[in-house]
């Protein structure tokens, strides 16, 4: 909303789908987040916060620390 109100919010956007690595905590959340347009790289398989600090870890050993 911040980013909205500001007209920052399409280049946020970008910058989250292009330069970071968006994590999600679960389905409701992946959702919420693909109705903004951000496309988030990580989700776990049970909506934890154990299991999405397993899956960050496992997504950073495979691709690295993007830069």
């Amino acid at each position: 909303e911040v980013a909205a109100r500001s007209e920052r919010e399409a280049p946020l956007i970008e910058a989250l789908n292009a330069w970071t690595v968006t994590a999600s905590i679960g389905p409701t959340c992946s959702a919420a987040l693909v109705a903004r347009g951000i496309t988030p790289r990580i989700e776990p398989s049970r909506p934890k916060l154990g299991p999405l600090v397993e899956r960050v870890v496992q997504y950073l050993a495979v691709e690295g620390v993007p830069r």
